[in-house]
């Protein structure tokens, strides 16, 4: 299985003409971050252009910077095993709107974790932890999170994401 993840060009005199790529990778992790890095590029948001993540040459994803409906969020779920085009349910999604408080309880963290869309599994992979148990623990209480874990946490809630985030439940 081979990715290709392009720009495209939508403007009326150069319909469908490529403005940049991605060099092809078998590797849907690389293929993911490179169609992510396309999607965070504030500098293409209103043009005519659309970023294009294709295996084995049939689309999965097509994002469009000028057309809001037509856009991935940037952390968005993306499905590297679809079999077709994914582009309407991952544009239909938007970040959760969940702000940490300075004092959370496991609820909080429960909550702030749900708004994220990730397992307790992932999560800890992103904060670090080696095991789901740790997060198991601070939503049940037995384990409080400390001011490190709580700082990045805020940060994945106003929307920074690494280049490894977990792309789907």
């Amino acid at each position: 299985m081979i990715y290709k993840i392009y720009l495209r060009s939508h403007a009326e005199n150069e319909q469908g003409r490529i403005i940049e790529r991605v060099e092809p990778t078998s590797n849907p992790v690389e293929a993911e971050a490179a169609y992510r890095r396309f999607l965070r590029r504030d500098d293409l948001i209103g043009q005519p252009v659309a970023a294009v993540l294709s295996r084995d040459r049939k689309s999965l994803y097509f994002s469009r910077f000028d057309l809001d409906e037509q856009r991935i969020h940037p952390d968005a779920p993306l499905d590297m095993t679809a079999t077709s085009d994914k582009t309407v349910a991952a544009a239909g999604w938007h970040p959760a709107e969940f702000v940490l408080p300075d004092n959370p309880d496991r609820n909080d963290f429960l909550l702030a974790r749900n708004a994220l869309g990730l397992t307790q599994k992932q999560l800890a992979a992103a904060l670090g932890y080696s095991a789901q148990s740790r997060i198991a623990e601070i939503e049940n209480g037995s384990r409080n999170a400390g001011p490190a874990v709580l700082k990045l946490l805020r940060a994945y809630l106003a929307g920074y994401r690494p280049d490894d985030w977990p792309s789907s439940i």
